[in-house]
C-alpha cells in the first residue's frame, strides 16, 4: 500500500501555482495608487514632478519670491484639498477651516512648519514638499498624496477611504494677509448677496458693518461696558458661539477683539449690527487657543461673521 505522503508533491505544486495566479490577479494599494495618480495626470493634461523618496508627485505654480522656508518658522498658509476620483473637496475660498497661521496650529512650542504631518492629522510628506520644492514664501504649489500616505482604507470624516489627494497650498508673506483676509470677505459677501455694508478701517485693515437698528440709548465709546447678545460664525457658516438674553455677555469694550471696538460704537443702546472682522483685528495668524485644554477656539487667520444686539451700556 501506498503511503499518502506520496500526494505531497502534487498538492504542494498545486498550492504554489494557486499562490503565483492570487499574486498575479491582485495589485499592491502601491500599485493602484500609482495608476490612479498617472492616470489623473494624464486625462486632466497636468505637469507634474514624481518624487520617488518621498513617494508623491508635485508641481510648483507659482515660484516664491519671499524669504525663504524654514522648518522652524511659522508662516500663514491656505489650502485646497480634493481626492482625485471627485468624491471629496475642501476649497480654501474663504472656508476657515483651510487657513493655518503656520503649517500647524495654536500657540504650541511645536507651531513651526516642521511639525505639520500626521501629527496634526495632515499627510507628513506634505511639508517636505513646501520647503523643498516650493522653497520661499510668496509661492504656490501642488501635491499629489497617495491614498496610502494621506488617510489609508479607513478614510478621515468625510475624506473617503483609499483617497489620493491633490494639495494646492498657498504660502502667503506674512504682509500679504490683510489683502487676502480682505478679498475672502468681499468673496463672502459676493457669494451670499449680502450688500449694504459700509467699511471702517483701522491701519490697512477694513471691517464690513451693516446696521439692522441703529439704537436709541445710550451712546457707545471704547472706555463702555457693554451687555449682548450675539451669534459669532466661521465664513464657513460654523456658528462658534451664541447666546441668549438670560445670559449676555458682558465686557468693557476695550476688552475685546478689535473689530468689534471700531464697529460696535457705529450704534446706540438697544441697536443692532452685523460686523464682519478680518483675522488681522480678530485673533490673527495664530488663532486662539485653550491653555487649559488645548483645544482651538479659533483656527489661524480666521475671518469672523457677528449679529450682534446690545442691550444694554454702562459708562
Amino acid at each position: 500500500m501506498k503511503s499518502p505522503l506520496y500526494k505531497l508533491p502534487l498538492l504542494f505544486f498545486s498550492v504554489l501555482v494557486l499562490a503565483t495566479s492570487c499574486q498575479k490577479e491582485y495589485e499592491s494599494v502601491e500599485e493602484i495608487d500609482t495608476k490612479n495618480i498617472s492616470d489623473y495626470i494624464s486625462k486632466s493634461n497636468l505637469t507634474y514632478t514624481k518624487n520617488d523618496s518621498l513617494n508623491i508627485w508635485y508641481s510648483v505654480v507659482k515660484p516664491g519670491a519671499g524669504a525663504d522656508l524654514k522648518f522652524s518658522e511659522i508662516v500663514p498658509l491656505v489650502f485646497t484639498v480634493r481626492s482625485l476620483d471627485g468624491r471629496y473637496a475642501s476649497v480654501d475660498t474663504f472656508a476657515s477651516s483651510n487657513r493655518y497661521g503656520s503649517l500647524g496650529e495654536g500657540f504650541t512650542t511645536n507651531d513651526h512648519l516642521g511639525y505639520f504631518g500626521s501629527e496634526k492629522g495632515y499627510p507628513n510628506a506634505l511639508k517636505y514638499a513646501v520647503v523643498n520644492f516650493l522653497k520661499k514664501r510668496g509661492g504656490e504649489i501642488k501635491v499629489i498624496v497617495p491614498s496610502r500616505l494621506a488617510y489609508g482604507v479607513n478614510g478621515a470624516g468625510t475624506i473617503p477611504s483609499n483617497a489620493s489627494l491633490e494639495y494646492h497650498i498657498r504660502v502667503i508673506n506674512e504682509k500679504d494677509i490683510i489683502n487676502y483676509d480682505d478679498l475672502s470677505l468681499r468673496n463672502f459677501m459676493t457669494s451670499n448677496g449680502l450688500s449694504g455694508f459700509t467699511k471702517i478701517q483701522k491701519g490697512d485693515s477694513i471691517v464690513y458693518y451693516k446696521i439692522s437698528n441703529p439704537g436709541t440709548g445710550s451712546s457707545i465709546t471704547r472706555d463702555s461696558t457693554v451687555s449682548t447678545v450675539f451669534t459669532g460664525r466661521f465664513l464657513n457658516g460654523v456658528i462658534f458661539q451664541q447666546n441668549s438674553e438670560s445670559e449676555a455677555y458682558t465686557s468693557v469694550l476695550s476688552g475685546v477683539i478689535p473689530g468689534w471696538q471700531l464697529a460696535i460704537p457705529m450704534i446706540k443702546e438697544g441697536g443692532s449690527i452685523r460686523i464682519l472682522i478680518p483675522s488681522s483685528l480678530a485673533y490673527g495668524i495664530y488663532g486662539l487657543r485653550d491653555n487649559r485644554t488645548g483645544v482651538v477656539q479659533f483656527p489661524p487667520a480666521s475671518c469672523l461673521d457677528f449679529d450682534v444686539q446690545v442691550i444694554n451700556v454702562a459708562k
